[in-house]
């Protein structure tokens, strides 16, 4: 009988402690979710302090440029036109940026190359990189240093916060549309893909399908073009993206049919944002998602 009592009182001690240990897990618990908001879906907006990576979509009025932004520095794919200078670097300057540490260039179109010279100037150490394939294409002789990159090629952004650029094209046999030349590069943050596809279309999506069966990706760049019956839309059925971004080209004549493509994507995704010349799209990536901005 006392050896019952004796291991039913050790029992109710153990089982105090036991309850006393799960309450205080529970209290740090509720402490830490109210002190370190962290958004639990792709389409919740949330303010946070810090943010692991920014994606700038910059939409200047002759070209373009997209800065990948981590702390204090980043990353530019495409310099935009000359005479969008200006308006790119104080963009640059306003968002924080104190150094660039990659340029790539998509292709050698001027609406993507042209602005380099301002760039170099303002930011001097930074690596220009161009597709290995159609280096020769660019004529950047000024540059002393150019750099290639080639398909499977990857940039470590972040090796702590696992963020990375994997290089998918151009590849061999090239096209003969300088567009669908593009360099193509999957950004990886942690858990989440996003596919920039730059100036490619349905031929060179076609292609990047067949030969990148496992690809996957979150948020797609998609093309400024009406749907066709030649436009299959292969890479969308086959990413099926919970997000897309659409830049509208400088082309008053496309102006109409921009807005009506952009139409028909906003049908297909919860996320789709429409960016117009001149204007830009902001998203900010944080504990392994992506929060959308409160007006698009």
């Amino acid at each position: 009988m006392l050896r019952f009592f004796f291991h039913s009182i050790l029992f109710g001690i153990l089982m105090t402690i036991l309850s006393l240990y799960l309450l205080l897990q529970y209290l740090h618990f509720i402490t830490d979710a109210r002190t370190h908001p962290i958004a639990k879906s792709y389409d919740q907006t949330v303010v946070m302090e810090e943010q692991d990576m920014l994606l700038h979509f910059i939409n200047l009025n002759q070209g373009k440029s997209i800065m990948i932004q981590i702390s204090d520095r980043a990353i530019l794919i495409d310099a935009g036109h000359k005479e969008d200078s200006e308006q790119l670097l104080s963009y640059i300057h306003e968002h924080g940026v104190m150094s660039i540490s990659e340029i790539l260039l998509s292709n050698p179109a001027p609406e993507n190359i042209s602005g380099l010279t301002a760039l170099l100037a303002t930011y001097p150490s930074a690596k220009v990189y161009v597709p290995a394939l159609t280096k020769d294409l660019f004529r950047l002789d000024h540059i002393p240093l150019l750099l290639t990159l080639r398909t499977g090629d990857h940039l470590v952004l972040s090796e702590n916060k696992k963020i990375e650029l994997e290089i998918l094209a151009p590849e061999r046999p090239l096209f003969t549309s300088q567009a669908n030349n593009s360099l193509v590069g999957l950004l990886r943050y942690e858990d989440l893909r996003i596919l920039l596809a730059n100036d490619i279309d349905e031929e060179a999506e076609a292609r990047l399908v067949e030969r990148h069966p496992m690809l996957r990706a979150h948020i797609l760049t998609v093309p400024d073009r009406p749907s066709s019956p030649e436009n299959d839309q292969s890479l969308l059925k086959k990413l099926s993206p919970q997000a897309a971004v659409m830049l509208e080209l400088p082309c008053p004549s496309c102006k109409e049919l921009a807005q009506k493509t952009a139409q028909e994507y906003a049908q297909e995704w919860s996320d789709f944002f429409f960016v117009p010349i001149g204007k830009t799209l902001l998203l900010s990536f944080h504990n392994g998602t992506y929060i959308t901005p409160k007006e698009q």
